[in-house]
């Protein structure tokens, strides 16, 4: 299985210049699904805000 894994990726991608990002295969795998969600966004929230896109 490939694709999004870490809240990293998902900045990564965002900073690329992507408006999606499908997070399925980790989903899947997260014990807590809820809980990987609100953290990814949290994490991600916080570095886009380091980067000035809020």
């Amino acid at each position: 299985m490939g694709g999004v894994r870490y809240w990293g990726d998902v900045a990564s991608y965002v900073l690329a210049g992507a408006r999606v990002v499908q997070l399925v295969t980790s989903l899947m795998r997260a014990r807590k699904p809820g809980k990987y969600v609100s953290d990814l966004l949290r994490r991600l929230e916080d570095r886009l805000d380091r980067k000035g896109f809020f």
